[in-house]
């Protein structure tokens, strides 16, 4: 039995280095191919073939042409669209919920929710794997591998037609929408990309809009005459589109490139010709021009250097190499699955041939090997295409990350990356509770462009919002969490009684914010220390944010629950973290928002600084770089305030803790839902608990009446 085992594998193994598997295709017109025929003639016997089928062929334009499967012959579209992004799958389903609400589904509104593979794959061999999109593309031929679940494009039923009239039925999540593949056991991504053309709002996470290669890979139109474009939770673009975009590549992954290639070559480098074998060699020069930029003493070898990003193109020497071409030529033949896939193969079979004993070991040892290389080669063509963007939209920083050496391409121009959506949509429409201050994102993403501002004053009366600043304490102390006061003993303990005094008057839910994980931990430490945390889990229940996102969602059900049971609850969260964005803490589960500080990023992060550089740069002055400092912080701050008020009939108080917050300054960058003249600054802390103790009074009567 266990020679038979050995066998199959070896035969499997054998399959799996097929040339046919790893080959570069050879895209020269004159290349004979497997079948015998050059590229030039089967590329004219496939478009006669096409002729010959045009309405077969016109029936699977959404899976050949994808784009052109949205237009008519008059060339205008089929159906107008509004695509409306959001962050997380988890905030669409939230929308889908809300418009589950209204008519619009009743009338026949045709909504569609767009995922990636590993969101909608229902093959469970392949959903789970790191290079899901790959597999897949792979088991698109014809053969035994085949994807059972993807029908043939020559089906005259079409499945995925009939799994399309399903999805419109009733708006569908992207989780109900891979269930419904699973029923029907057929392939929701590319049921999804079916129904495409006939959808009217098609609700999508931001990747797949914010990526050009995302929307030419499925098919999403932008046109002038009939897509409108609406990003929700609008205060995350710019700092989506500048970490989208930004890409770094470490030492040992370059040198993990360099081997993969060179083995590679050894094995099929007889095999190639024409451009392939001058592409490669190409290859090769870039890859041992980066290593040796990144271990040369550069600027008396400083932790981290910056330059621009056509010096570093002359430092590496590759202001000669075609890197536009060299991209295009790695995405035609398919580097990353082919180079970098042959290197993974070897690397999971030399992972398996370890000693019983460290089995389990040799297990983690293969999946972590498994797409290493692939991962490698990615980064490094996406840091090549980064180097192709003008030269004043990025910089290049050398430092290091995780103890080893990185290069990473740094954005600094989001107009740049995000102009072809403005530019071929009919209208763009940024849409955000707490987008304030506004004029960031406005001179940053839309310069020299006409932007409407439409604010609207919240869904809840002025009645239900008691919002106050402090900045002293129960004793009297001064409250002013600066950088240079953050391991002041004596302000952390002045901090925990006022947090002691507030919980005294919320018996319901109370969620304080914390400007980092570091703080919170520094306090929490003290406290332990002094006594306060003792008094404070005397009346209270305590829940903390963790750091691990995979363990929000248990320590959140856990609070939910004592809110429920009326226990007096008391979270502490971290500004900028999870439970600060997307959450709903509705009702009870927060009566009070407390926030302590404001988070103002590191001074010394040579990206942030470097950013401040560029939008001086860009309004010619340095009051655009203090505006954009601290409108990262205050968009946090605002974020955090927004987790009290869920619906129209809640209410809560919002307290921000720290003397700074009573400036008029400070204050216009708070949310205007907030109410601006009602942001009162208490004078002393009795002042503070005389003002909540009588809103909570009123409120809760009114509530009970």
């Amino acid at each position: 039995m266990l020679g038979v085992k050995k066998r199959k594998r070896g035969v499997e193994a054998e399959n799996e280095r097929a040339e046919e598997n790893w080959l570069l295709e050879d895209k020269r017109e004159d290349a004979i191919g497997t079948d015998g025929l050059s590229n030039r003639v089967r590329e004219m016997l496939q478009k006669q073939k096409a002729e010959l089928f045009s309405d077969s062929s016109a029936k699977n334009k959404w899976f050949t042409d994808p784009k052109a499967a949205h237009y008519a012959p008059n060339g205008r579209l089929l159906v107008s669209k509004v695509y409306l992004a959001s962050r997380t799958h988890s905030q669409l389903s939230q929308m889908l919920q809300e418009l589950s609400k209204t008519h619009f589904p009743e009338q026949g509104l045709r909504v569609l929710a767009l995922g990636s593979r590993k969101h909608l794959c229902v093959h469970e061999g392949v959903r789970d794997r790191e290079d899901v999109n790959e597999v897949c593309l792979e088991m698109q031929r014809a053969g035994n591998k085949r994807c059972p679940y993807l029908p043939k494009m020559d089906d005259p039923t079409d499945p995925l037609l009939t799994f399309a009239d399903e999805a419109f039925a009733t708006p569908h999540d992207i989780e109900s929408l891979l269930a419904l593949g699973q029923a029907h056991k057929l392939c929701s991504y590319y049921g999804a990309r079916r129904a495409l053309p006939f959808a009217q709002l098609v609700l999508l996470p931001y990747p797949l809009l914010l990526s050009a290669e995302a929307r030419d890979s499925l098919g999403i139109p932008l046109d002038k005459d009939g897509t409108c474009v609406v990003i929700d939770e609008a205060h995350n673009l710019l700092p989506t589109l500048l970490q989208m975009h930004s890409v770094s590549i470490g030492a040992h992954q370059i040198r993990l490139i360099g081997t993969a290639t060179a083995t590679y070559v050894a094995k099929w480098g007889r095999r190639m010709k024409g451009t392939n074998e001058e592409k490669i060699k190409t290859l090769e020069v870039v890859i041992r021009r980066l290593q040796q930029w990144m271990t040369k003493d550069k600027a008396g070898d400083a932790k981290e250097q910056i330059w621009k990003v056509a010096e570093a193109v002359e430092e590496m020497r590759l202001q000669n190499v075609d890197l536009g071409s060299l991209d295009q030529w790695m995405t035609d033949v398919k580097v990353v699955r082919k180079i970098g896939g042959y290197a993974d193969l070897l690397s999971s079979e030399a992972a398996a041939e370890g000693i019983e004993s460290k089995k389990r070991k040799r297990g983690e040892e293969r999946v972590r090997a498994h797409t290493e290389a692939s991962r490698a080669f990615f980064a490094l063509q996406s840091f090549l295409r980064a180097l192709s963007n003008p030269s004043k939209d990025g910089r290049i920083i050398i430092g290091e990350e995780g103890g080893t050496r990185t290069i990473k391409y740094l954005l600094l121009n989001p107009a740049g990356v995000f102009r072809d959506v403005v530019e071929e949509a009919r209208s763009v429409v940024l849409a955000g509770g707490t987008m304030h201050p506004t004029d960031e994102v406005i001179h940053q993403i839309f310069p020299r462009r006409d932007v409407q501002v439409f604010a609207y004053d919240h869904i809840v009366p002025n009645q239900h919002l008691c919002v106050r600043t402090i900045g002293k304490g129960p004793k009297g102390e001064r409250m002013a969490f600066t950088y240079e006061k953050r391991n002041d003993g004596n302000l952390m303990d002045e901090l925990g009684r006022t947090i002691i005094n507030i919980g005294n008057l919320v018996k319901e839910g109370v969620v304080v914010f914390f400007p980092s994980y570091d703080f919170l931990k520094k306090v929490k430490k003290r406290w332990m220390e002094s006594g306060i945390w003792a008094r404070l889990e005397g009346k209270k229940k305590v829940f903390e944010e963790p750091k691990n996102g995979n363990q929000v969602d248990a320590v959140l059900a856990g609070y939910a629950e004592s809110v429920k049971q009326k226990q007096g609850v008391i979270m502490f969260a971290v500004v900028g973290a999870k439970l600060s964005e997307g959450i709903n803490f509705s009702d009870d589960l927060a009566r009070t928002v407390v926030v302590c500080g404001i988070p103002y990023p590191n001074a010394n992060s040579p990206e942030l600084n470097e950013r401040i550089k560029y939008v001086n740069e860009l309004n010619g002055g340095e009051e655009a770089g203090r505006q954009l400092y601290q409108n990262i912080a205050f968009k946090a701050v605002n974020q955090s305030i927004g987790r009290a008020i869920r619906h129209a009939n809640d209410w809560a108080s919002i307290i921000l803790i720290d003397e700074r917050y009573s400036s008029k300054a400070v204050k216009s960058k708070l949310p205007g839902w907030l109410g601006g003249q009602s942001i009162k600054t208490c004078e002393s802390f009795g002042e503070l608990v005389r003002d909540l103790a009588g809103f909570l009074k009123e409120r809760r009567r009114t509530s009970n009446s």
